[in-house]
């Protein structure tokens, strides 16, 4: 097995795909069965059986720090995107796990918070992805969500494993818990779980014995679950064939290519004041770029991080696409040089205690200990100390510090392992999976204030051993020199937003930006009126304090090993963004419809906006989003004309209209369909919902017709009084837009 879901983790460097919300972004179901058949071929090259992706859970709340993995607020898009990339997937004979089932939709207490949450939402929101990758898709595994869901554990949950996933979807593959997602040898037993991942701690032989002897559990229970196994394993040849192909390359070419297509559609231009975007014309000359995400690779963290042979970062890709005319000025933060001079002025009260230990998380034993006078080591040459092979070690310093005068203060780790530094206790940084560069943390002291401190590093022998810390007074923002260089640009790139150390598995992120970077953004558009953001996240970031003071805005989320190479060409203008949002993006966070309801109390959180998720608890409530689902802007134009509906008679509906490029240039729309229900409707129905959607490419003053077919579910909801799906008679309205707040066309149908 290995991870995902933005690539093949666990086995060494990977083609490091952009985050899925960025995929959902190019709504290209077709890129989506690419990008499941490239990360196929991918795994096939390393000899994996086992993806675990996708991840198909739905974005709930703006601060889940899993929402990079996801694929958007919205069921209908979610499942057919989730259906092409299990399919692509087990094309290359590699098995697709459907993940995380279900109601995974924050990491806060994600092991033991208890989802409450309506059936009829289970079944119109936070189920179809899983329904679709299961009955169109036909994934052949599914792994159970940490969380538990009404009362019960998902790994346990005899209604949600047993009666939908087994009974109403019939699948036939494998159920696989978390990891150490299940509690109880009989609840997983007979709550549908058919693999305990990583080890058969509740689920092995001298614990499901006395249960069967019992008459507790029964024999046709476990031979069902080896069944399934069984199943999996033969019906994908696993048995009958190697799985490992030597002749795909590992760092593969063809993969970057995907890699290369998913961050150009995906990235979604939010807003292009007085036409700032794109840059270019003979009077450019210097484009100044800054910000923490400019010159390294910006990803999110946790076991959905994969680590690149290579990558292109903005700095790259904006020098390749501009070419030699144009001097890029980089203008950097903090980083490898702030580290070096941060060493040379680090100070502890004291030695410090450096142990090594050995063993797993939970029973960590010391097998070496020594006093060290600061942390700046490179150990690919020596062991520290007797016993310790620093090929893969665990370290742990703790110590003290005393802050000299109140300020913010900066601590730097660089380390490739995974890291953590303590602060009194507190995690300020940790990552599973450090890059080469320096991660750091700002925090506010008072003068003359003690902490204790403690650095420790876990190293896995993948690239250098070395290992730095150092803290110190924060630097300015920007020196006088910097703002110069800022203030004298033709134009500005500030690339903000978050890493893997700030947004990843089991954590949720902040909602505004990290450290000072609004302060950055406003300081650089105070210097310079065409400054131009580029955001790294997997979801909404609070822009009330910047966005008003900047022309253009573009939603990178986690672009890929290639995104840098994506972002120079739309900011160029030889590549024309495409993206439209998953997602809406609102004002501010009291406008999201979690809020209030996040992240719970006393080991429960509600879910109470029940079906009234995205965009339409914004339409209910009649409040403006910032940007809507949907949206997204081009550097060209589309005319929507001639919309037409009728029924083909075999209890489907054609709906058809024409799109045209009116504007200067080629560019892709995405046109989208939604369903509103009669107003005489006796169900609490949403305004709008999307039920159908075309991603095409046009040329300039090309028009193409575009048909979209309807079956009777488009018409439908989820009847809790009947535990069944029923369609309303009535005059149903048909919309079609670029947005759900954009309707361009539309016209009643009438359901029998």
């Amino acid at each position: 097995m290995a991870d995902g879901p933005l690539g093949v983790r666990n086995y060494g460097p990977s083609t490091a795909y952009p985050a899925t919300i960025g995929l959902a972004a190019s709504w290209d179901t077709g890129l989506a069965r690419e990008f499941g058949a490239s990360m196929g071929s991918d795994a096939r090259s390393r000899g994996v059986n086992i993806m675990l992706a996708p991840a198909v859970n739905i974005n709930r709340v703006p601060q889940n720090g899993r929402n990079f993995e996801y694929l958007s607020e919205d069921p209908y898009l979610a499942a057919s995107m989730a259906t092409q990339i299990v399919t692509g997937l087990q094309s290359q004979g590699v098995a697709a796990t459907v993940k995380h089932f279900a109601a995974n939709n924050q990491e806060t207490e994600r092991g033991t918070i208890d989802a409450r949450v309506s059936e009829r939402a289970l079944r119109e929101i936070y189920l179809p992805a899983f329904q679709a990758a299961v009955q169109e898709g036909h994934a052949w595994a599914v792994m159970s969500a940490y969380n538990r869901l009404n009362g019960t554990y998902c790994s346990a949950n005899d209604w949600l494993n047993n009666k939908v996933l087994k009974g109403d979807w019939a699948f036939q593959g494998v159920l696989m818990s978390d990891w150490g997602a299940a509690h109880d040898t009989l609840g997983v037993a007979n709550g549908g779980l058919d693999l305990e991942m990583p080890s058969g701690q509740f689920m092995n032989a001298a614990t499901l014995k006395p249960l069967l002897a019992s008459g507790q559990v029964t024999q046709a229970t476990i031979d069902d679950k080896v069944r399934r196994i069984l199943r999996l394993e033969i019906a994908n040849g696993f048995l009958d064939r190697q799985q490992e192909i030597p002749s795909i390359p590992k760092d593969d070419p063809r993969s970057a290519a995907v890699a290369l297509k998913i961050a150009r559609e995906a990235i979604v231009l939010l807003k292009n004041d007085h036409n700032a975007l794109p840059l270019g014309g003979k009077k450019l000359r210097r484009i100044a770029v800054l910000g923490p995400n400019a010159a390294g690779f910006p990803a999110g963290g946790g076991s959905g991080h994969t680590e690149p042979f290579h990558y292109v970062s903005v700095l790259d890709g904006l020098r390749k696409a501009a070419g030699t005319r144009v001097r890029i000025d980089a203008i950097p933060g903090p980083g490898p040089e702030l580290m070096a001079s941060l060493l040379a002025r680090t100070s502890y009260e004291g030695p410090l205690k450096l142990e090594f230990m050995s063993g797993d998380w939970g029973n960590r034993k010391v097998i070496a200990s020594m006093a060290d006078l600061r942390i700046d080591h490179d150990w690919s040459e020596r062991p520290p100390a007797p016993g310790v092979d620093v090929s893969s070690y665990w370290a742990r310093w703790s110590g003290a510090i005393r802050v000299p005068s109140g300020g913010k203060y900066i601590f730097m780790v660089q380390n490739h392992g995974n890291v953590s530094v303590q602060l009194d206790g507190k995690n300020i940084i940790e990552s599973w999976s450090n890059p080469s560069d320096a991660l750091f943390a700002e925090v506010q002291l008072e003068s003359g204030s003690r902490h204790s401190v403690a650095v420790e590093v876990r190293y896995d022998n993948q690239g250098s051993p070395a290992v730095r810390f150092a803290w110190g007074a924060a630097p300015p923002l920007l020196t006088e020199e910097q703002a110069a260089r800022v203030r004298s640009a033709d134009a500005v790139v500030v690339c903000a937003g978050f890493n893997l150390m700030l947004e990843g598995e089991g954590a949720d992120r902040a909602y505004d930006l990290p450290n000072d970077q609004a302060e950055l953004i406003r300081s650089a558009a105070s210097l310079n009126p065409r400054t131009i953001v580029v955001i790294n996240s997997g979801g909404v970031v609070g822009t009330a304090d910047w966005i008003g003071r900047v022309p253009a805005v573009l939603q990178a989320w986690y672009p890929g090993q290639e995104g840098g190479r994506a972002v120079g060409e739309i900011l160029m203008g030889s590549v024309n963004p495409s993206g439209r949002l998953p997602i809406t993006y609102e004002k501010r966070r009291e406008d999201s419809p979690s809020f209030g309801n996040y992240p719970g109390s006393n080991g429960r959180v509600n879910y109470a906006e029940g079906i009234l998720v995205g965009y339409r608890w914004f339409d209910a409530k009649g409040v403006a989003p910032l940007y809507p689902f949907g949206y997204g802007l081009t550097y060209t134009t589309f005319h929507y004309d001639k919309f037409h509906v009728e029924a083909t008679g075999d209890g489907h509906w054609a709906v058809t209209f024409d799109v045209t490029n009116n504007g200067t240039q080629a560019g892709d729309e995405v046109s989208e369909l939604y369903v509103s229900p009669p107003v005489t409707s006796k169900a609490s129905r949403p305004i709008r919902e999307l039920r159908g959607f075309s991603r095409e490419s046009l040329l300039t003053d090309q028009t193409i017709t575009i048909t979209i077919i309807l079956d009777r579910h488009a018409f439908s909801y989820f009847d809790e009084a009947k535990g069944d799906w029923a369609v309303e008679p009535g005059p149903y309205t048909i919309e079609v837009g670029s947005s759900s707040r954009n309707i361009l066309l539309g016209g009643p149908v009438s359901i029998e």
